[in-house]
């Protein structure tokens, strides 16, 4: 079975910039925040996204696939492990 673990997507579009957003959210289950060991709330960039429990080639395929059904042009995206992190904890959108 394939490890998986926490991965932080961060993405460019040029358009559907909220349908896109709300679809990885509502359909698969992508977290517009993170939570640190202490329980500190840190709420990510607009276009950063984080799925819990996955992998990289998931995300990655995912975000390609979204932006298909959606006609959104994805001109860029990192899909990363997520686990040792340091942020400015910022409001939410």
């Amino acid at each position: 079975m394939e490890r998986t673990y926490n991965v932080l997507l961060t993405y460019d579009i040029d358009s559907r910039h909220t349908e896109v957003r709300n679809t990885l959210i509502e359909e698969y289950g992508f977290k517009d925040i993170i939570i640190g060991n202490n329980g500190t709330r840190c709420y990510l960039p607009n276009t950063t996204l984080l799925k819990r429990n996955t992998t990289k080639e998931d995300v990655h395929n995912i975000i390609k696939n979204v932006c298909k059904m959606l006609n959104a042009n994805l001109k860029r995206t990192i899909s990363s492990e997520c686990s040792n992190w340091i942020a400015l904890q910022g409001e939410k959108f």
